[in-house]
């Protein structure tokens, strides 16, 4: 048997007994020596895959795999409900749409539809991006004090940030863009994370208005501009919100009236021009 079968085998033993469950209990339902099952732990706890408990030294299933899991179901979740959405934006706007997932002080891309458009941008499906960045500003501006903070200290630690269009961005002018986003509700990005890439996002939310992820609509240049970004955003903040009522968010119903929308045009492209948009 091979240490990964192995590892899988206790984590499933561990899952299924729901209760701490000792080096000896183990090695019997595993029909492994002792020795070897003692490594394959040591191995998992080091990996906080499990932990031992206090009082009875038996192993139990650790942080890391409640964390999988629970990103597993968000995941899950937050596709099922969106998917409709993102097939009536693309064939609404003809460009591609995408959904982010928030995984701790990042975000990962879990779904797209494609546009139909022989010229393309099409996100990598399981990459992660910083929250700073392009449709990730839609999630980082309605995080907590605590989670936006440590976001914002990585950026100062790592200093001033050069994104894909050559802008530059520091903690201090992120700020500004961030309370622009939350006055708002919705971000218009330009080059950030590939060159000659326009974008519109807007941020989803489960229960008590808990901020998961972004749905965005994104197209190249000159196809796809600023004023076409700017003339789809009710219909992107409007499926942000029928997306957030689905999950839960008390607040999804008025957000979910986007066709009432009708941001200042002008606002926007000379924001974005001057640096106080994303």
């Amino acid at each position: 048997m091979n240490a990964i079968k192995r590892a899988t085998l206790i984590l499933h033993y561990l899952a299924s007994v729901g209760v701490p469950a000792g080096v000896s209990e183990i090695s019997r339902a595993m029909r492994s020596r002792k020795g070897t099952v003692c490594r394959t732990l040591s191995q998992l706890e080091n990996e906080q895959l499990v932990a031992q408990d206090v009082a009875t030294r038996g192993y139990v299933l650790g942080v890391k795999v409640m964390e999988i899991g629970l990103i597993a179901q968000s995941q899950l979740d937050l596709r099922s409900a969106s998917r409709p959405y993102l097939h009536q934006l693309r064939d609404e706007t003809g460009e591609t749409v995408s959904l982010s997932l928030r995984i701790g002080l990042e975000r990962m891309f879990v779904d797209l539809v494609e546009s139909k458009h022989e010229v393309r941008q099409i996100p990598e499906m399981g990459k992660r991006s910083p929250l700073w960045c392009g449709s990730g500003k839609a999630i980082l501006a309605f995080l907590g004090e605590s989670d936006s903070g440590a976001v914002m200290e990585s950026l100062r630690s790592a200093g001033t940030q050069v994104l894909a269009s050559g802008q530059i961005l520091d903690a201090g002018r992120l700020r500004e863009q961030l309370a622009q986003v939350r006055s708002q509700g919705f971000v218009v990005t330009v080059g950030e994370r590939q060159p000659g890439v326009v974008g519109v996002a807007a941020p989803i939310f489960g229960r008590e208005h808990q901020v998961l992820g972004a749905i965005c609509v994104g197209g190249p240049l000159p196809r796809f501009g600023v004023e076409e970004a700017t003339r789809f955003v009710a219909a992107v903040v409007g499926a942000a919100g029928r997306i957030s009522l689905c999950l839960g968010d008390d607040r999804g119903k008025a957000r979910s009236m986007g066709d009432e929308i009708a941001p200042d045009r002008d606002a926007v492209k000379g924001g974005v021009r001057a640096g106080h948009l994303p």
